[in-house]
């Protein structure tokens, strides 16, 4: 007979209490439905089977759904006494007296949970995905080109549940099919006997071998007590008993998988289905929008929500754009082989700049390539990742949303304002570095990682290249050829010469003594400038040129502190300064200035005798200041 049974404890057993909710990182997840979606629709992804599109079905049995305690009894066979233990761990431990709401989580297009059940010791490197699952704790059987690594993903099931169980059923290609259960405590005692924080269900051999339950019967019980939908599709159906409806609730669920998965929705990759009794909410890439329509009336009242709603509608257009655009728009030179990943400067042409500011100035979306070498330290590798932009009218401040084989990075990168951007990391050598560097809730990439640190070479400048690629891709853009004044501030802070760019040298002078200088022809008369930089007080001031020039459209104005060797600019950090973060002051007179990068100002509706002064630098370090002029 199937029942719950947990380890005892002996005198050389060491006192375990796994904390769940330390695996993931709630600082950055709005609600408890963020892990289970996440962690949930990220191990899906990871089990694809063919080329169909991965489909999840959540079911909320809300409290009109619960099942009773007649019909839940046959699963829940030894489990009171632990669930009612006073240390072990549970906050709201459930009665089994009482109707039991329930959660489910069903993939399809999936290859189920493949591997030997009566395994019990898997060599490192073998796959037995049933053996990670329902035996192993911090391993998986994932490679490196998973999004899911370390093997903690399935504790966010656990997690929603009020005796941190799960009952787990699973269909493989081979015909097979197989339930079982866990459940997650902490050390504990039952009637002065000490346990192991692990519980299983099912049924169990001489030794205590957990054996998942195979019988027919058993498992069309299982299915009908908990409206399962699985009917002979290979894929993996996971229960989540007791869970509490206040706290995962179908719009969350909702608004959880579009904050984190809305491009391979929007390609076409994954179908959700999120369903309560009597109702039911698809997210296709074909409902997508009525998905967000409902999202938002169910916000009504909440401006947080309507705020971070409106973000993630400005993504999912743009996402919905770039699918239907067949190439990139500019496919930008790769950095220099064999070095740390570093922008390069200069990487386009004039006439690029121009048509893709064209572009962006009509709202149209430019999709611009980065090809790389990735730095392995078994060989370079050769990658790529894209990056979909569009300028946003209402110039509000947005961060770019940067996605790992179709998972949102949620805590990396910062703002920029007046755009909208998506940075792709598809399947390939990069994805594999830069998951390498995710923390365990795979909300960051972490440039100390010691996995990306041993692997890879110059590790951090691949999060770095790809982190900064959406500022220094609109830097490259609003650049000019023209109109750079280098040496603007040589005279009041001397160390700008060391950038001068050949600008300013001495004429060639003949070697015989006494002769004239080789080219005594004067130099023709200069350009009018239309802007003129000043020294204001611990900064600098950027105001009307000469009166015959004409009126600059628009400004870029950068700012970085002097360097003895090298390019200011390239060599600037936001650890520096930072324009954006209001510490410095920002003074405008005639125009508009806004800090779209830490050290960069946009200048527009420029009038008259305009001024921009920008004071509170460090005062012993010189300072560089370069405007350009984009009309």
């Amino acid at each position: 007979m199937a029942k719950w049974r947990f380890a005892k404890r002996d005198r050389g057993s060491k006192e375990r209490n796994p904390p769940l909710e330390w695996f993931f990182n709630l600082d950055v997840m709005d609600n408890a439905s963020e892990p289970l979606v996440r962690e949930g629709i990220q191990n899906s992804l990871d089990a694809r089977s063919g080329k169909d599109p991965v489909r999840i079905r959540f079911y909320l049995s809300e409290a009109s759904g619960a099942v009773s305690q007649q019909d839940i009894s046959p699963f829940m066979l030894g489990l009171e006494a632990h669930l009612t233990a006073k240390d072990n761990g549970l906050k709201a431990a459930p009665q089994l007296s009482e109707p039991c709401a329930f959660l489910v989580f069903e993939d399809f297009g999936t290859t189920g949970l493949e591997g030997d059940p009566d395994q019990h010791l898997v060599p490192e490197g073998e796959d037995n995905a049933f053996y990670h699952f329902f035996r192993a704790e911090g391993a998986s059987n994932k490679g490196k080109d998973k999004l899911g690594r370390f093997g903690i993903g399935k504790f966010a099931f656990p997690l929603c549940s009020r005796a941190r169980a799960i009952l787990a059923l699973t269909k493989r290609k081979d015909g097979r099919e197989f339930m079982a259960g866990v459940a997650t405590l902490k050390c504990h005692s039952v009637g002065g006997t000490a346990y192991q924080p692990d519980g299983w269900f099912g049924e169990f051999a001489e030794d205590a071998f957990q054996l998942p339950l195979e019988e027919d019967d058993a498992l069309c019980r299982f299915k009908k007590t908990f409206c399962l939908e699985r009917d002979g599709q290979p894929g993996l159906s996971v229960v989540v008993p007791y869970y509490s409806p206040d706290n995962v609730v179908a719009t969350d669920v909702v608004r959880a998988v579009m904050k984190h998965f809305f491009l391979p929705v929007v390609k076409g990759e994954l179908v959700v289905e999120v369903v309560r009794p009597n109702e039911r909410h698809s997210v296709t890439a074909d409902t997508v929008d009525e998905a967000l329509d409902w999202l938002e009336v169910s916000a009504q009242g909440d401006q947080r929500k309507l705020k971070d709603l409106a973000e993630l509608k400005a993504l999912v257009r743009l996402a919905q754009v770039s699918a239907r655009l067949p190439e990139p728009d500019i496919e930008l030179p790769p950095p220099i082989r064999g070095r740390a990943l570093k922008w390069q400067s200069g990487c386009m042409d004039q006439d690029d700049r121009d048509r893709l500011a064209r572009k962006l100035k009509d709202n149209q979306i430019i999709i611009a390539r980065f090809p790389l070498s990735v730095l392995a330290r078994s060989g370079t590798q050769q990658s790529s990742f894209d990056v979909f932009i569009q300028q946003d009218p209402t110039g509000r401040y947005a961060k770019p949303a940067f996605v790992r084989k179709g998972n949102v990075i949620a805590a990396v990168g910062k703002r920029v304002k007046g755009y909208r951007a998506i940075v792709s990391v598809p399947d390939g050598p990069l994805s594999h570095a830069l998951g390498k560097a995710e923390n365990v809730a795979h909300t960051e990439w972490r440039r100390d990682s010691e996995d990306l640190k041993s692997a890879y070479k110059y590790s951090a400048s691949h999060i770095e290249y790809v982190v900064g690629s959406v500022s220094n891709l609109l830097r490259e853009i609003y650049a000019t050829d023209d109109e750079v004044d280098f040496n603007a501030l040589a005279d009041l802070f001397p160390d700008c010469t060391s950038v001068n760019s050949g600008l300013g040298k001495k004429p060639k002078f003949s070697k015989k003594k006494g002769r004239k200088p080789a080219n005594p022809s004067p130099p023709p008369p200069p350009t009018p400038k239309r802007y003129r930089i000043t020294k204001a007080p611990e900064g600098f001031t950027v105001g009307r040129g000469a009166p015959e020039a004409p009126m600059p459209g628009r400004m870029l104005i950068r700012a970085a502190y002097a360097v003895r060797r090298g390019n200011p600019m390239s060599r600037f950090h936001p650890a520096d300064f930072d324009l954006t973060k209001r510490r410095l002051c920002i003074e405008v007179e005639g125009a508009h200035a806004d800090a779209t990068a830490p050290n960069v100002l946009e200048v527009t509706q420029i009038e008259g005798d305009f001024k921009v002064t920008v004071t509170g630098f460090d005062k012993n370090r010189d300072l560089f200041v370069e405007v350009k002029v984009v009309d």
